[in-house]
């Protein structure tokens, strides 16, 4: 995506936004900054996250599914696509990040949510 900025869109979030390889609805600023503020709630959640796992001792599962609840209950904020492209953000930071905390069975389950969302592409 070319906008004015250095930001690079990635294509899992233009996808969102786009029919038939057009920009719907949306100017290319505009969905950078879209962009821009999904990036940043799915670091913000990510880092939440990691620390209730590490603090509550609660599942990676848990902890995401808060977080997808979360983003549900704030629709003014990003729309149910966008709620969904963070969910899978969470899960891939949480895999980088996390791995060193997260069990096996955690890891399985954010594999899990990542290869869905990029199947249902």
């Amino acid at each position: 995506m070319n906008t004015d900025s250095q930001l690079m869109v990635p294509e899992s979030f233009l996808a969102l936004h786009c029919r038939n390889g057009r920009l719907v609805k949306l100017s290319p600023s505009e969905v950078a900054q879209r962009y821009e503020t999904c990036e940043d709630l799915a670091n913000i959640l990510a880092l939440r996250a990691r620390d209730a796992i590490q603090a509550a001792g609660a599942t990676a599962q848990d902890v995401h599914n808060r977080c997808i609840d979360a983003l549900a209950a704030s629709p003014q904020t990003v729309d149910e696509r966008e709620g969904q492209w963070i969910a899978t953000r969470i899960a891939e930071l949480l895999g980088q990040e996390g791995s060193a905390l997260l069990d096996d069975q955690d890891a399985t389950y954010l594999k899990g949510v990542v290869d869905a969302c990029v199947r249902r592409k």
